[in-house]
């Protein structure tokens, strides 16, 4: 299968395959997880609620940042592609 037809058919994500390669990342991850745990045991019922909902909101934000980031190095790359195959600029900036 080539790669057009992975991504066609939904056996390539970069959403859920991406992780950063930083060694950082995962004591990181587990810092922020623990504290989540930390506050939400501290929380009473009606806060935990509109904790939740809050933390909807920054996932969503989330995942708006990264496709744009996505998005932004996808476009990039095609422009970077572009201009070496052409043997010129695309880009004024």
């Amino acid at each position: 299968m080539n790669i057009l037809e992975a991504l066609y058919n939904g056996h390539i994500c970069p959403v859920e395959n991406v992780i950063p390669s930083s060694p950082n990342y995962r004591p990181i991850a587990e810092e922020i997880s623990k504290g989540r745990e930390y506050f939400l045991s501290r929380l009473s019922d009606e806060d935990k609620k509109r904790f939740e909902m809050w933390n909807q909101k920054v996932f969503q934000y989330e995942e708006m940042v990264e496709y744009a980031n996505f998005a932004y190095g996808f476009k990039l790359g095609i422009m970077l592609w572009h201009e070496v195959f052409q043997g010129r600029e695309v880009c004024n900036e």
